[in-house]
């Protein structure tokens, strides 16, 4: 709601009390509105990020693909990267679904089970860094050494495998730092809202 248009509702409601409480009610749950989303803009900033890159990276991996069709070993890493930033964008879209989906003229609780949804998916994201940096991380070299540097890294196997290894313990620790503070804004939102009921 437009400034001006407030000003006309205000000077149009008269001196009736139940008429200016409804329309305070309503400046301050426009306001409460704006505040959500834009506690929520990380969200929705990452998410176009992700989208973008998640278009370069397709389209890389596709032509990867195909220029590697004969070579199965270098066509399992590119499918699995494939899968994973398939996955991925399914996300991101559907949390800028829920995000664009927040809107001052809903239900209250309309919109509190959408911020729920919101926090479902971004628990998924977090908890999906466990399987994913460990399935991402040697099949990402093995298709980054054969496509720029024309290198086979599977001669390197063991060290693949402790590389796997590691990166494990490094998203157990990322996990663990993500999922204690990725969940503030919209838990902060959904209280926010809380208010109003």
């Amino acid at each position: 709601m437009e400034f001006k248009e407030l000003e006309s509702l205000w000077l149009n409601t008269g001196n009736s009390i139940d008429t200016n409480v409804l329309l305070n009610r309503k400046m301050i749950k426009e306001l409460t509105y704006k505040k959500v989303k834009s506690g929520l803009i990380e969200i929705r900033v990452t998410s176009y990020i992700e989208l973008i890159v998640a278009l370069f990276w397709t389209n890389y991996l596709i032509t990867f693909l195909l220029d590697h069709l004969q070579e199965f070993r270098f066509i399992l890493p590119a499918i699995i990267l494939l899968g994973i930033t398939i996955f991925s964008t399914v996300l991101s879209v559907k949390k800028l679904a829920a995000y664009h989906s927040i809107r001052a003229d809903e239900t209250i609780v309309k919109t509190q089970k959408l911020l729920l949804s919101l926090r479902k998916l971004e628990k998924m994201d977090v908890r999906s860094i466990l399987i994913i940096i460990p399935l991402f991380s040697a099949p990402f070299f093995i298709v980054i050494a054969k496509a720029w540097f024309d290198f086979d890294l599977y001669v390197f196997s063991s060290a693949l495998a402790n590389y796997t290894a590691g990166s494990l313990v490094v998203a157990v620790i990322l996990f663990f730092v993500l999922d204690r503070f990725s969940y503030q804004t919209i838990d902060q939102s959904i209280e926010q809202l809380d208010k109003f009921k």
